[in-house]
Protein backbone atom coordinates (compact mmCIF):
# COMPACT_ATOMS: atom_id res chain seq x y z
CA UNK A 1 0.00 0.00 0.00
CA UNK A 2 1.31 3.44 -0.88
CA UNK A 3 1.42 6.09 1.77
CA UNK A 4 1.73 9.80 1.25
CA UNK A 5 4.94 11.32 2.51
CA UNK A 6 6.46 14.76 2.21
CA UNK A 7 10.18 15.00 2.86
CA UNK A 8 11.98 18.29 3.41
CA UNK A 9 15.71 18.48 2.69
CA UNK A 10 17.55 21.24 4.55
CA UNK A 11 20.60 20.76 2.30
CA UNK A 12 23.63 22.60 3.77
CA UNK A 13 21.57 24.81 6.09
CA UNK A 14 20.51 24.83 9.72
CA UNK A 15 21.83 25.06 13.26
CA UNK A 16 21.12 23.47 16.63
CA UNK A 17 19.01 26.51 17.51
CA UNK A 18 17.00 26.07 14.31
CA UNK A 19 16.28 22.45 15.24
CA UNK A 20 14.54 23.54 18.45
CA UNK A 21 12.83 26.53 16.82
CA UNK A 22 11.65 24.42 13.90
CA UNK A 23 10.27 21.64 16.13
CA UNK A 24 8.36 24.18 18.25
CA UNK A 25 6.93 25.98 15.23
CA UNK A 26 6.04 22.80 13.40
CA UNK A 27 4.43 21.40 16.54
CA UNK A 28 2.20 24.48 16.83
CA UNK A 29 1.28 24.29 13.15
CA UNK A 30 0.46 20.58 13.27
CA UNK A 31 -1.67 21.05 16.41
CA UNK A 32 -4.12 23.18 14.40
CA UNK A 33 -3.81 21.63 10.93
CA UNK A 34 -4.85 18.19 9.76
CA UNK A 35 -2.14 16.54 7.70
CA UNK A 36 -2.76 13.42 5.63
CA UNK A 37 0.29 11.21 5.38
CA UNK A 38 3.70 11.43 6.94
CA UNK A 39 6.20 14.25 7.22
CA UNK A 40 9.97 13.89 7.42
CA UNK A 41 12.85 16.35 7.58
CA UNK A 42 16.40 15.59 6.47
CA UNK A 43 18.83 18.07 8.05
CA UNK A 44 22.61 17.98 7.63
CA UNK A 45 24.05 14.90 9.36
CA UNK A 46 25.41 16.87 12.30
CA UNK A 47 21.85 17.92 13.23
CA UNK A 48 20.01 14.58 12.92
CA UNK A 49 20.32 13.89 16.65
CA UNK A 50 19.38 17.46 17.66
CA UNK A 51 16.33 17.61 15.41
CA UNK A 52 15.20 14.11 16.36
CA UNK A 53 15.48 14.96 20.06
CA UNK A 54 13.65 18.26 19.56
CA UNK A 55 10.80 16.45 17.80
CA UNK A 56 10.51 13.95 20.66
CA UNK A 57 10.76 16.57 23.42
CA UNK A 58 8.12 18.75 21.75
CA UNK A 59 5.92 15.74 20.95
CA UNK A 60 5.98 16.47 17.21
CA UNK A 61 5.15 13.44 15.09
CA UNK A 62 7.61 14.19 12.27
CA UNK A 63 10.31 11.76 11.23
CA UNK A 64 13.94 12.72 10.76
CA UNK A 65 16.31 11.36 8.16
CA UNK A 66 19.71 11.75 6.57
CA UNK A 67 20.58 13.46 3.29
CA UNK A 68 23.15 10.80 2.41
CA UNK A 69 24.61 7.58 3.79
CA UNK A 70 27.89 5.71 3.51
CA UNK A 71 28.04 2.68 1.25
CA UNK A 72 29.99 0.89 3.98
CA UNK A 73 28.91 -0.34 7.38
CA UNK A 74 32.15 0.72 9.11
CA UNK A 75 35.83 1.28 8.46
CA UNK A 76 38.34 3.95 7.46
CA UNK A 77 35.96 6.22 5.55
CA UNK A 78 36.62 9.70 6.89
CA UNK A 79 33.59 11.97 6.91
CA UNK A 80 31.06 9.25 6.16
CA UNK A 81 28.04 8.28 8.27
CA UNK A 82 26.78 4.71 8.28
CA UNK A 83 23.14 3.74 8.20
CA UNK A 84 23.49 2.31 11.71
CA UNK A 85 24.82 5.68 12.92
CA UNK A 86 21.89 7.45 11.29
CA UNK A 87 19.48 5.13 13.09
CA UNK A 88 21.28 5.60 16.41
CA UNK A 89 21.07 9.39 15.96
CA UNK A 90 17.28 9.12 15.58
CA UNK A 91 17.00 8.94 11.81
CA UNK A 92 14.36 6.73 10.27
CA UNK A 93 15.01 7.66 6.62
CA UNK A 94 18.06 8.16 4.42
CA UNK A 95 18.11 9.82 1.02
CA UNK A 96 20.20 7.99 -1.57
CA UNK A 97 20.81 8.95 -5.18
CA UNK A 98 19.93 12.63 -4.86
CA UNK A 99 20.67 14.44 -8.13
CA UNK A 100 23.29 16.63 -6.42
CA UNK A 101 25.11 13.54 -5.11
CA UNK A 102 25.00 11.96 -8.55
CA UNK A 103 26.21 15.11 -10.35
CA UNK A 104 28.73 16.56 -7.87
CA UNK A 105 30.03 13.47 -6.09
CA UNK A 106 29.74 10.86 -8.82
CA UNK A 107 27.21 8.60 -7.12
CA UNK A 108 26.50 5.92 -9.75
CA UNK A 109 23.46 3.67 -9.99
CA UNK A 110 25.58 0.86 -8.52
CA UNK A 111 26.70 3.00 -5.58
CA UNK A 112 23.10 4.10 -4.98
CA UNK A 113 22.08 0.43 -4.90
CA UNK A 114 24.80 -0.37 -2.36
CA UNK A 115 23.79 2.58 -0.18
CA UNK A 116 20.12 1.59 -0.35
CA UNK A 117 21.03 -1.95 0.73
CA UNK A 118 22.99 -0.58 3.71
CA UNK A 119 19.99 1.51 4.74
CA UNK A 120 17.59 -1.45 4.52
CA UNK A 121 20.03 -3.66 6.47
CA UNK A 122 20.14 -1.07 9.27
CA UNK A 123 16.35 -1.10 9.57
CA UNK A 124 15.64 2.37 8.24
CA UNK A 125 13.85 3.40 5.07
CA UNK A 126 15.75 4.46 1.97
CA UNK A 127 14.39 7.30 -0.12
CA UNK A 128 15.81 6.48 -3.54
CA UNK A 129 15.92 9.52 -5.82
CA UNK A 130 15.66 9.00 -9.56
CA UNK A 131 15.28 11.45 -12.40
CA UNK A 132 16.59 12.61 -15.73
CA UNK A 133 18.28 15.74 -17.04
CA UNK A 134 16.77 17.82 -19.83
CA UNK A 135 18.89 16.30 -22.62
CA UNK A 136 17.67 12.81 -21.74
CA UNK A 137 14.06 13.97 -21.62
CA UNK A 138 14.29 15.86 -24.91
CA UNK A 139 15.82 12.80 -26.57
CA UNK A 140 12.75 10.82 -25.50
CA UNK A 141 14.81 8.42 -23.39
CA UNK A 142 13.50 9.51 -19.99
CA UNK A 143 11.36 6.46 -19.24
CA UNK A 144 14.17 4.05 -20.05
CA UNK A 145 16.69 6.17 -18.12
CA UNK A 146 14.57 6.41 -14.97
CA UNK A 147 13.57 2.75 -15.27
CA UNK A 148 17.26 1.80 -15.30
CA UNK A 149 17.88 3.90 -12.19
CA UNK A 150 15.00 2.18 -10.37
CA UNK A 151 16.07 -1.31 -11.50
CA UNK A 152 19.66 -0.69 -10.41
CA UNK A 153 18.60 0.62 -6.99
CA UNK A 154 16.31 -2.33 -6.40
CA UNK A 155 18.96 -4.85 -7.46
CA UNK A 156 20.41 -4.90 -3.94
CA UNK A 157 17.69 -3.41 -1.75
CA UNK A 158 14.40 -5.22 -1.32
CA UNK A 159 12.14 -3.82 1.35
CA UNK A 160 8.45 -3.27 1.84
CA UNK A 161 9.21 0.21 3.15
CA UNK A 162 11.51 1.62 0.51
CA UNK A 163 10.50 4.86 -1.21
CA UNK A 164 11.26 5.91 -4.77
CA UNK A 165 11.20 9.69 -5.25
CA UNK A 166 11.00 11.03 -8.79
CA UNK A 167 13.20 14.12 -9.02
CA UNK A 168 13.14 15.48 -12.59
CA UNK A 169 16.50 17.24 -12.68
CA UNK A 170 15.43 19.27 -15.72
CA UNK A 171 12.62 20.91 -13.75
CA UNK A 172 14.53 21.85 -10.60
CA UNK A 173 14.72 25.61 -10.25
CA UNK A 174 13.37 26.24 -13.75
CA UNK A 175 9.70 26.80 -13.01
CA UNK A 176 8.80 23.98 -15.42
Amino acid sequence: MRKQIVVGNWKLNGSRALCEEFALGLGKFLSRESIVGELAICPPAVYIDSLSSAMVINEVNVAVGAQNVAAQEKGAFTGEMSAAMIKEAGGSYAIVGHSERRAMFGDTDELVATKAAQVVAAGITPIICVGEELAVREAGNHLEFVGQQVSAALSQAQSATLIVAYEPVWAIGTGN
